[in-house]
Parts: structure tokens; sequence; C-alpha cells
């Protein structure tokens, strides 16, 4: 599945399976790893762990009816800004030139500006979290960079047919971590490309809410 065993191991999920649920997700990308219809990260949350305040994380609020986009500010936008010096967030809407990954709603990293959205989260050192986050291109081959607080933790590029899921584990260094997406290139120009969506920062706890015997 791409993480190594040790990795895993320290985020309980189990080394020798790479799709607990069967559902065709890998257990890192996987929002609901036991398929019980309950998010991963509810269910930490049930279990007492802190440091759930990823807000957010499909752009979903402001929500939109109908199919479109609209710019608006960042303050409108739960848990996110922008470097974007407009200070401008672009939504796109009801499968609005592409279909989201999940829900109606994704984001358009490069608005008016090639910029850099990110979101501060409280956060405990040495707490192990498990990322995942979606990434498409509009017209071609789009190019993205992840980092936490500054530092690249991975940089991809996808095309404009799919989405491209992408996950791994970290282990946090900072009392606040700051998730930054930061636009590279895009092949349609500085204001257009790097489409965003499904951002989930889940911590590694090792529950089991449904009883089922699989955390």
């Amino acid at each position: 599945d791409g993480l190594e065993d040790a990795d895993e191991v320290t985020a309980h999920l189990p080394p020798l399976v790479a799709d607990t649920d069967g559902d065709g997700l890998y257990d890192h990308l996987d929002s609901d790893m036991d398929g019980d219809g309950v998010p991963n990260v509810d269910e930490c949350r049930a279990g007492g762990v802190s440091g759930l305040a990823l807000v957010n994380g499909g752009f979903e609020s402001p929500a939109y009816g109908g199919t479109g986009y609209v710019l608006v500010n960042e303050s409108a936008v739960p848990g996110w800004d922008t470097s974007a010096p407009d200070n401008l967030i672009e939504l796109w809407y009801g499968g609005f030139i592409k279909p989201a990954y999940e829900g109606r709603q994704i984001v358009e990293l490069n608005a008016n500006y090639a910029s850099t959205l990110y979101q501060d989260v409280p956060t405990t050192y040495g707490d192990v979290y498990i990322y995942a986050f979606s990434h498409r291109g509009r017209a071609g081959s789009d190019t993205m960079r992840f980092l936490i607080g500054g530092i690249e933790i991975r940089t991809v590029t996808d095309g404009a047919g799919a989405w491209g899921r992408y996950g791994g584990v970290f282990t946090i260094e900072d009392a606040v971590s700051s998730f930054q997406f930061q636009a590279v290139s895009s092949s349609c120009g500085a204001s257009c490309g790097n489409l965003l969506d499904d951002i989930s920062f889940t911590p590694a706890c090792d529950l089991d809410t449904d009883g089922d015997a699989t955390p």
C-alpha cells in the first residue's frame, strides 16, 4: 500500500492488510477505515482523542446550490486561509467542469493567483496523524506541493482525467501545525488549475466503537 510497516504499526494500521474493509481504498486513504458508517475522525473523537481541529476538509461550507463557481473572501470559508493577495478562495459546486471527489464542492487552488491554501491546527507533540487528500488537474497536468509547517511532505502531479488520492503517516512536532497546499504549476496558467478536495488529518487512534473487533 506504499507505507512502511513500521509507520503503519505506529499509526495503528494493520501492516499486512492494505484495505481492511474491502472498499477499494487503502486504509490510510479511507475516511471510514472499518466501513461502519462512522468517519475515522469521529471514532477518534468518541474515544477522547484531542487535537481534532481540522475544519471543512471537503470545502462543503459555505454551501451553494445548483452548479457553478464563486470567489469568496477567506473569512467566509470556515477553517481555511489563503496567501493570495486578494484573500479570495475559489469554490466549485454541483459538478462544475469536474465532479467533486466527495460531496458537492471542491476548491481551485489557483484562484486569481497561484497561492497557498492553509489551515493552522492545534496539535500535540509526538502524536501520530494519518493525512489524506485528493488532487486533480483542471485542463491538463497540474502540480501541487503539500507542506506541514513549511516542510515539504510530498509534491503531486495529476492530469484532468481523474482524481489522485494521496495519504501517509507523520508525527507531530509542534503545538500548532500549519497544513499547507501550495500551487506549483498549472497547465492553464497562474489563475487556473490545481483542484483539491476531501482533506483529512486523523489522529492514529486504536478504537473499536462498533464492537466488531476492527479498530
